[in-house]
């Protein structure tokens, strides 16, 4: 079971690539979990939570400290938005951010990209039991983190803006997983990124057939 886990236990390889059993179990369950959110539909958070536990194992493998712990936090927030999408007494409505929270929300990745890219640097110095090996790209890991960390609170929350910080975040997933060898991991991020287009799409469609009904 534990080989499962290892990007050394090859499943394919394709093109002279090397694809592990992990990575594309991970890439398989992040597609449908971007897929269930562009449905608007909850199944989205029960493949996020099996899809942060995939993630966990791959990413600590190559070095991408900060998206290790950001799947703690997408388990937390799976967990949390399950019950709020599940409430009876409130039909949970799409929602759109006002200056406030979006200015709120430039902030808080510029203070983290600050902060918790520095400590990303030096975590192998710091905590050299449980990251031996210094970072890959830590300022890069540490801004992807950020802008998952708010799309994921948005989207647990209905703010179709989610998608934009999923685009965002997707387009400097890829070249850091080029940099770093997951190239097939990159191509997950590209189908990502047309799925929160296709997402955004949707949802502000949605948003205004949601305002007629409502007006």
């Amino acid at each position: 079971m534990i080989e499962f886990f290892s990007i050394e236990n090859i499943m394919a390889t394709i093109f002279g690539y090397e694809l592990s059993y992990i990575e594309a179990s991970a890439i398989l369950v992040g597609i449908l979990s971007a897929y269930y959110s562009v449905r608007n539909s909850i199944w989205t958070w029960y493949y996020c939570i099996i899809q942060g536990l995939l993630f966990f194992a791959l990413f600590y493998q190559v070095q991408l400290y900060a998206s290790v712990i950001i799947q703690l936090f997408f388990f937390g927030v799976a967990l949390y938005a399950i019950w709020y999408w599940k409430r009876k007494d409130e039909r949970v409505l799409i929602k759109r951010l006002d200056g406030y929270l979006l200015a709120q929300g430039i902030f808080i990745v510029m203070l983290a990209m600050a902060i918790f890219g520095h400590l990303n640097s030096v975590s192998h110095q710091l905590f050299p039991y449980l990251f031996p090996v210094p970072a890959n790209y830590p300022y890069a890991d540490t801004f992807i983190m950020s802008l998952n960390i708010i799309g994921v609170m948005l989207l647990s929350q209905r703010y179709l803006e989610a998608f934009a910080c999923f685009m965002l975040a997707n387009i400097v997933a890829i070249i850091v997983c080029i940099l770093v060898g997951i190239t097939f991991t990159a191509i997950l991020y590209g189908v990502l990124f047309m799925i929160a287009a296709a997402g955004l799409i949707n949802w502000i469609r949605l948003y205004v057939l949601q305002r007629a009904r409502t007006s």
